[in-house]
């Protein structure tokens, strides 16, 4: 059951996936932008198999960023890092849900001192980026958010650049941007300090993750 009624009784079907994730305790919840375009309802799908309708408050479109908001609270929100161009290049996972998976999944991700250091809004990374992907958090070994995943990157567009391809590719939203829209929107969201874990990446995301379901 659906935590409340959607805006609409005529609801065609699910026309698309995509993942987000809690940013605060009072329950917004951020996403990818073309995730939830032209959806005529919206619902998410929490770690606990409950579902919830939830709506559109604020959207980003140069950084293909949405916020979202429903009327319960967070079970969990994830928590920043607050200068991610510090971060270690080691042990960094997205977290999401690829192509139709009803679970999450952690998928290890690459990324090179050059990429995060010129980025000030966005950065390419190498992983096995998939269509549910949009909006996914990249966590690092503390399990705090280094920033979102925006896209695939097509290796055909990527030589056509110039540049070297080197397997699969994605796009993701810097912290500074990502950050920068929640400040806009009155997020109260959380950085912290790196804190030693012994769980993994999935284990500490599974609570504050969800799943964005596009209704048409």
């Amino acid at each position: 059951m659906l935590a409340q009624a959607p805006p609409s009784a005529q609801l065609d079907r699910l026309a698309g996936r995509g993942t987000g994730f809690f940013v605060d305790s009072a329950g917004a919840i951020l996403t990818g932008g073309h995730v939830v375009a032209a959806c005529r309802a919206i619902s998410i799908a929490l770690a606990d198999g409950a579902e919830r309708w939830v709506r559109v408050v604020a959207t980003d479109a140069r950084q293909d960023l949405a916020l979202l908001h429903g009327a319960d609270t967070a079970p969990a929100a994830a928590v920043f890092h607050p200068e991610p161009r510090e971060a270690p290049l080691v042990d960094l996972n997205l977290i999401g849900f690829p192509g139709r998976a009803a679970q999450p999944t952690a998928t290890p991700v690459a990324l090179s001192s050059d990429q995060r250091l010129a980025a000030a809004e966005q950065y390419r990374f190498q992983a096995d980026v998939h269509r549910g992907h949009s909006g996914a958090p990249i966590l690092d070994a503390s399990g705090r958010v280094i920033g979102v995943v925006r896209a695939m990157i097509d290796p055909a567009s990527a030589d056509r650049t110039g540049e070297p391809v080197v397997g699969e590719l994605g796009l993701a939203v810097a912290n500074p941007a990502v950050l920068a829209f929640l400040d806009a929107h009155g997020v109260r969201y959380r950085t912290a300090a790196p804190t030693p874990s012994d769980s993994a990446p999935l284990t500490r995301a599974r609570r504050f993750l969800v799943q964005v379901r596009c209704w048409r």
